[in-house]
C-alpha cells in the first residue's frame, strides 16, 4: 500500500489499530477471515476420482467384490435379527434358572433387543458418515459377539436382559449402514453415502506422496464426528413430531410391528405352557411367521409391484396410491390375530395358531411395503430420513408394546385379548383412503427441510 492512502485511514481505523495492538481486539475480523477463506479457497486444488476408471472409486469396484460385499451385510444383518427372537424359547428355562416368575420379565428378555436396535440405529448412522462403513461394521460385530457371549454367560436376569440390550446395539450397524453400502458402490438412491470419504483418504494419501497441502476432496464429507452423530439422533425425531406425512404412516406401521412382536415374544412360552412343548420344540412354531412372511413378500411383488408398474406407464400415479394394499393387509393381520388367540384360548389344534401366524404375517407385508415405498415416493432423495424415523419408532413400539402382554392377557385372556388387538388392526383399514384424500395438502403443508 502506498504512502498516500496510508494516510487515508480515519481517526476512528487508527484508535482500532492502537487497541488491537493493545490486546482489546475490538475491530471486527470478518472482512479478513473472509478475504482468507477465500483467498484458501482459490489456492486449493480439487481431487476427484480418476476418470474414466478408478480402482479406489466403489462404484467401479469388480462386479464379483460388490456382490461379494452386499452377501457379507446382508448375512449380518441377517444374523442380528435372528438373534433378536432366538431366545425365545429359552425364556422359561432362564426365568426357572434365575428363579423369576414374572411374564414381564420373560416378554423383557425378548423385546429389549428392539430397544436396544432403535438406539442403534439412531447412533451407527452417524457414526458411519464419520469413520467409515467399514469401521464401524467390524466393530459392530466384535461387539455383537462379545456381548452375545455375555448374555450366554449371565450370571443373573438383569444382566441377561443388559447384554441383550448392548447386542442389539451393535447388531443394528448393518441394516443401518446396508442400504448406503449398496448405494455407494452401485448408483447411489440417495445422495448421503460413503464415497466422500473414500475420497478424503485418497486425497490424505497423494498430500503425502506430492507435498502439497492445497489438495482437497472434490465431494465433500463431514468430519465433524459430534454434528454427524448429532443429527443422526435429532433428524429423525424431528421428523416424527413435525411431519405428519412420516409420523402417520410410521406410527401404524410401528404398531403392526409391535404386534408382530409381541408374538415372536410369547408364542414358544404359550405353547410351552398350553400344550406342554419341550423347550426345543416350541422353537418350530416361529416357522408359521417365517413362511408367511417368505410367501407374503412373493406374492406382493407378483401381485402388487406388477400392477403398479403396469399402471404407471399409462397413468401418473399420486404417492399416496402406494397406501393401497394396507385395506387388505390390516384386515388379514386381524383375522390372524382372532385366529392366533382364540386357538390358545380353546386349547385347539395347535396347528391353528400356526396358521393364524402366517395369516398374520400375510397383513403384515401388505403393511410394511407400502409404507416403506410410499416414503421413497414422496421424498425421493430425501427419503433416508423418513425411512430411517420410520425405522427407529418401529423398533421402539416393537420393544415395548410387548410389555403389555402380560396385563393384557392376565385381564382379558388369549381371546379377547388379541381380538382386542385386531380391532386395533382393523381401525388402520380405511388410513389408505384418508391419505390419498388429504395426502398431497399434507405433503405441502409439512415440507421436509435439510
Amino acid at each position: 500500500m502506498s504512502d498516500t492512502n496510508h494516510d487515508e485511514h480515519t481517526v476512528e481505523e487508527t484508535e482500532a489499530r492502537v487497541q488491537e495492538k493493545s490486546g482489546t481486539f475490538l475491530v471486527d475480523s470478518a472482512t479478513d477471515s473472509t478475504h482468507h477463506a477465500c483467498a484458501d479457497a482459490e489456492n486449493n486444488s480439487p481431487v476427484d476420482f480418476d476418470k474414466p476408471f478408478d480402482p479406489e472409486d466403489p462404484l467401479q469396484w469388480p462386479r464379483g467384490k460388490k456382490y461379494a460385499i452386499v452377501i457379507n451385510v446382508a448375512l449380518l444383518s441377517a444374523v442380528g435379527q435372528m438373534a433378536s427372537s432366538m431366545v425365545a424359547p429359552a425364556v422359561e428355562q432362564a426365568i426357572a434358572e434365575f428363579h423369576a416368575t414374572s411374564l414381564l420379565l420373560a416378554v423383557l428378555v425378548v423385546s429389549v433387543f428392539m430397544v436396544g436396535q432403535a438406539i442403534g440405529l439412531l447412533l451407527t448412522s452417524g457414526i458411519s458418515e464419520v469413520y467409515g462403513r467399514l469401521a464401524v461394521i467390524h466393530v459392530t460385530n466384535v461387539l455383537f459377539v462379545v456381548f452375545g457371549v455375555a448374555a450366554a454367560v449371565a450370571r443373573s436376569l438383569g444382566q441377561l436382559i443388559g447384554f441383550r440390550l448392548l447386542q442389539a446395539v451393535a447388531a443394528a450397524a448393518p441394516p443401518a449402514v446396508g442400504g448406503g453400502v449398496i448405494g455407494d458402490m452401485f448408483e447411489p438412491l440417495y445422495r448421503e453415502s460413503y464415497r466422500p470419504l473414500v475420497l478424503e483418504r485418497k486425497v490424505k494419501r497423494l498430500r503425502k506422496e506430492t507435498g502439497k497441502s492445497n489438495l482437497v476432496a472434490a465431494i465433500p464429507h463431514q468430519s465433524s464426528g459430534f454434528k454427524a452423530l448429532r443429527d443422526s439422533i435429532v433428524r429423525p425425531i424431528k421428523l416424527l413430531l413435525l411431519s405428519p406425512t412420516v409420523a402417520l404412516p410410521a406410527l401404524g406401521l410401528a404398531v403392526v410391528f409391535g404386534m408382530l412382536f409381541l408374538m415372536l415374544s410369547t408364542l414358544s412360552t404359550v405353547y410351552q405352557q398350553v400344550y406342554g412343548w419341550s423347550t426345543g420344540a416350541s422353537g418350530l412354531p416361529y416357522l408359521g411367521l417365517g413362511v408367511g412372511l417368505f410367501t407374503g413378500l412373493i406374492l406382493y411383488s407378483v401381485t402388487v409391484d406388477r400392477a403398479y408398474i403396469r399402471l404407471s406407464k399409462t397413468t401418473v400415479l399420486s404417492p399416496e396410491i402406494r397406501l393401497s394394499p394396507i385395506t387388505i393387509g390390516s384386515p388379514l393381520c386381524a383375522v390372524g390375530l382372532v385366529i392366533y388367540g382364540w386357538a390358545f384360548e380353546k386349547q385347539l389344534h395347535w396347528v391353528l395358531p400356526i396358521i393364524g401366524c402366517a395369516i398374520f404375517s400375510w397383513g403384515m407385508v401388505a403393511f410394511m411395503m407400502p409404507v416403506t415405498t410410499y416414503l421413497i415416493d414422496v421424498f425421493h432423495t430425501k427419503a433416508a430420513g423418513p425411512v430411517g424415523a420410520a425405522a427407529v419408532l418401529r423398533c421402539l413400539v416393537g420393544g415395548l408394546l410387548p410389555l403389555c402382554a402380560e396385563k393384557l392377557y392376565r385381564r382379558l385372556g388369549y381371546g379377547w385379548g388379541n381380538t382386542l388387538l385386531a380391532f386395533i388392526a382393523l381401525a388402520f383399514t380405511p388410513f389408505p383412503y384418508l391419505f390419498y384424500k388429504n395426502g398431497e395438502r399434507l405433503r405441502k403443508r409439512f415440507p421436509i427441510r435439510d
